[in-house]
């Protein structure tokens, strides 16, 4: 499960959704690099095989953190938010994408018809 979480406004203006999911995408996995060294500084880390999951819920986002092409609607991004590349191509993370249904932060983030909010409210809760 997680292990961090957050929420703040971001410091300059998207041009679109992609653009702001990009720039949180890429926030994620800098924090995911930052406490992978942690538990690896404190020996609590035991070599993990696999990449650590980060899920996005943009699809122009999960696909510009996998391909390294550029298109006219996504020039404007600046490089320094490309950081999931990266990380993506040293194997730290894989991105993946996560359906309205299934991502419980869509409460946090949105405001939701109630059958919406109590479906997220349930999925969210630990037994």
């Amino acid at each position: 499960g997680p292990i961090g979480y957050g929420s703040k406004r971001q410091h300059c203006i998207a041009l679109s959704s992609t653009e702001s999911e990009i720039m949180a995408a890429s926030q994620a996995a800098t924090e995911v690099t930052y406490f992978r060294g942690i538990l690896r500084d404190l020996g609590m880390w035991q070599e993990q095989e696999e990449p650590t999951t980060l899920y996005v819920d943009n699809t122009g986002a999960e696909e510009l953190a996998r391909e390294l092409k550029s298109c006219p609607r996504s020039r404007h991004i600046a490089r320094r938010y490309y950081k999931v590349r990266e990380l993506q191509a040293e194997e730290e993370i894989t991105v993946k994408h996560v359906t309205s249904e299934a991502n419980t932060s869509d409460i946090f983030t949105k405001p939701l018809e109630k059958e919406a909010f109590l479906t997220h409210r349930k999925l969210g809760k630990r037994d």
